[in-house]
């Protein structure tokens, strides 16, 4: 093939943009060639479009559990998927992918790579000065901000187990589809430096949205601001939360009255003063007039910004795909992943339950996600597992123990992965985590889920569940993902 020892990029069957309802994606891959799936990806191209005259921090949010503070990755953005081939016929087709990935990642990466992936997701993580940043936009100092589209790369590592393949064999499979159903009802548009943003109020090294006064002001009107808060010129350069095009209000008190809000204006011009550390911030238009000229007293004055709605777009999508520059490939592949089933709890405070399991299952994921979530979050007690009326322990598994994380250890290393989290709550993406914070300022909502080995029987085999849950907790649904190897 002449597409050999390069990416190649392939646009998504159907046209036009998506959003809630129109939410496919199928991609067709030719035959021929040798793909190397680790390092191809899918991009979905977004943007979020403002107001058109002045540039707002906005960013987008996954929805769930009522919430959108959690920093998620992007292979939950996938539903369901399913790959299938002309020559081979379905190779993988994984149901509730997103409650499933959600669940693996909360303990198979850890808090570093969770923060370092944040920027190729929908928000970037909020720095420690408070300060969120958007992948949607390029904000300056020195010259005009503007909008950018922002591609969502979703690796087929992370959704697929051919995904892990680095020299697939696309003669041996033929022509194949990837389908996904993607979470796009779960996208909203999410601000920072917003009207009501507490970072304009943070006391982190200087309140931000301080202003200082402007004594006996020669002028009857202004439209400039020196920054109370000073900032270390590196600081300025990387984490300032002021930059041009953006659109603020103004607060004062003239001669120690009442405080007045100023219109909204527009900061056109920043300059950092290297002798008193401050910004000297421009505005397009005057923020105060009606001054004598002379002796009026601007006191308390502080900045805040503007609310922006914005409308998030979804334009297109593609998947790139990194062919080696060799042909040779291996002859037979092995890969692990999943069927699903699904039952409910019928609201119960413990559920003792049978499954058909087929041979070839080695492991069960459980989750326990609410209605129309992908969290798993059912606190229960305990459970305990039997495989043939087998019991896989001989006691009770209390949930945070030390056998409960056992099992957790065991099902990982049977797939020849490490634990790299414990910590069963969902990071908050709201503020990048310190040491000494508090785990309520760095979770959210809690995500947990049952792991467990099974025996490879040459018959199918009964799984006997028991979970028990107390006080006000109950189950409800109930997500069984079931692991297997296949060979083609």
């Amino acid at each position: 093939m002449s597409n050999l020892n390069q990416k190649v990029k392939l646009q998504v069957q159907q046209s036009g943009s998506f959003n809630s309802r129109k939410n496919r994606l199928d991609f067709l891959i030719p035959s021929g060639g040798v793909i190397d799936m680790s390092k191809s990806y899918i991009n979905i191209n977004t943007s979020i479009d403002g107001d058109g005259t002045s540039i707002h921090v906005l960013n987008v949010n996954f929805t769930d559990m009522g919430g959108t503070s959690m920093l998620h990755d992007n292979s939950i953005l996938v539903k369901n998927i399913d790959v299938s081939s002309s020559k081979i016929g379905m190779l993988e087709s994984i149901r509730r992918s997103d409650v499933l990935r959600s669940s693996l990642n909360q303990y198979s990466q850890d808090t570093d790579t969770k923060l370092s992936k944040s920027h190729l997701s929908m928000a970037s993580s909020v720095s420690s000065r408070k300060i969120g940043l958007s992948p949607y936009r390029i904000l300056r100092t020195d010259a005009a901000s503007k909008e950018i589209d922002h591609d969502l790369r979703i690796d087929l590592s992370s959704i697929l187990g051919c995904g892990s393949i680095s020299s697939l064999d696309m003669d041996k499979l033929g022509q194949t589809r990837i389908s996904m159903e993607c979470n796009f009802d779960k996208l909203s548009v999410g601000q920072y430096l917003g009207a009501s943003d507490g970072a304009w109020t943070d006391t982190t090294d200087g309140v931000l949205g301080l202003m200082d006064d402007a004594p006996n002001v020669p002028q009857t009107e202004l439209s400039s601001l020196i920054t109370a808060k000073k900032y270390q010129f590196e600081e300025f350069q990387n984490a300032c939360p002021f930059y041009v095009g953006q659109e603020i209000k103004i607060s004062s008190k003239k001669n120690g009255a009442g405080a007045v809000l100023s219109a909204a204006v527009q900061i056109t011009n920043i300059t950092y003063n290297i002798g008193n550390l401050s910004l000297y911030l421009s505005t397009n238009t005057p923020w105060i007039t009606g001054l004598n000229g002379s002796t009026d007293d601007l006191t308390e004055i502080k900045v805040v910004g503007t609310d922006e709605s914005g409308t998030l777009r979804i334009n297109s999508a593609e998947i790139v795909l990194c062919y080696n520059s060799s042909s040779e490939a291996p002859s037979n592949y092995e890969i692990i992943t999943y069927k699903e089933q699904e039952d409910n709890g019928g609201n119960r405070l413990s559920h003792n339950h049978q499954y058909q399991l087929e041979p070839e299952i080695m492991a069960v994921v459980v989750s326990f996600p609410n209605d129309n979530s992908i969290l798993s979050d059912l606190p229960f007690d305990n459970y305990r597992c039997a495989v043939n009326n087998k019991r896989l322990t001989d006691r009770q598994i209390e949930r945070a123990s030390p056998l409960y994380y056992d099992r957790i250890n065991r099902y990982f290393q049977n797939k020849g992965q490490s634990v790299k989290c414990l910590q069963e709550r969902q990071l908050n993406k709201t503020v990048i985590p310190k040491k000494t914070d508090a785990d309520t300022v760095k979770y959210s909502n809690e995500n947990n889920a049952i792991f467990e080995p099974m025996p490879i029987t040459n018959d199918m085999k009964l799984l006997n569940l028991e979970v028990n849950c107390s006080g006000s907790e109950r189950v409800n649904d109930i997500v069984i993902h079931k692991e297997f190897l296949k060979s083609f």
